[in-house]
């Protein structure tokens, strides 16, 4: 997973109503945290398809069909209009944790990003405030547990080799086993190991259908991988590998 440290905020906030929404992906869920990082004081973000689908690893379509659902539960809205300037096409704005404010509240005054009172800062909820201190403290971070073991990633590194797409795909689909609320992490060389080689059989050592393999289990947060049905494949690969059975990590 990559992160752009010259765009955002400090911080990804999932709010609690979506973090245990079970109807949609916990992919979506992260992608909702960025949402809310890359936002500004108005409230809304630019991000392109291309930029989720460099920080996810994934493809166009699957960073679709997830803001889709965010937007199916109305965590975000979804507004597209011409380019201001009269630079000619148009321009996508993604508001984040506004569901309640009207279509038309698009615009909030600058004094809720700063102090509207001696020494008492205070945000609107899904505004990020233009300049915020921050309260993380090196001592907090060691004791936080990585979210992927560092033998998990050593594996998962040495398997992907140079290909980065596989190696971002993998990364996603690992956060997305670790996310609640049915957060059933990799915790093992050796269970990151297994998945790995049921990737490898099941694709039949084929790139494109170990991408889309990975796409499908972070899509229906699946635990392991499957192989793809006839009309899964991708236009170039041939039939799927026969045996459908998934294997879990340990």
């Amino acid at each position: 997973m990559r992160r752009n440290p010259k765009k955002g905020g400090q911080f990804a906030i999932i709010w609690v109503d979506l973090l245990y929404e079970d109807s949609v992906p916990a992919t979506a869920k992260i992608l909702f945290g960025e949402i809310y990082r890359l936002s500004g004081p108005d409230g809304w973000c630019d991000a392109s398809n291309q930029d989720f689908m460099d920080l996810l690893g994934c493809s166009e379509t699957t960073v679709r069909n997830l803001l889709k659902a965010l937007e199916d539960v109305g965590q975000i809205r979804v507004v597209t209009q011409p380019r201001r300037e009269g630079t000619g096409g148009t321009e996508r704005r993604i508001f984040c944790g506004r569901k309640l404010a009207p279509p038309e509240a698009q615009k909030v005054p600058a004094k809720n990003c700063g102090y509207p009172g001696e020494g008492t800062r205070r945000n609107l909820r899904g505004v990020l405030a233009e300049t915020c201190g921050s309260t993380y403290s090196k001592s907090i971070k060691k004791s936080i547990p990585p979210i992927i073991p560092q033998e998990v990633m050593d594996e998962v590194t040495r398997y992907a080799g140079e290909d980065q797409q596989l190696l971002e795909s993998l990364r996603a689909f690992l956060v997305n086993r670790a996310t609640p609320p049915k957060a059933t992490p990799v915790k093992t060389a050796y269970g990151m190991n297994r998945l790995l080689a049921d990737l490898s059989k099941k694709s039949e050592g084929q790139r494109a259908v170990k991408l889309a393999m990975i796409d499908n289990s972070i899509k229906n947060n699946w635990r392991g991988f499957f192989a793809l049905k006839p009309d899964e494949l991708p236009a170039q690969d041939a039939e799927p590998a026969a045996d459908q059975e998934g294997i879990d990590g340990i």
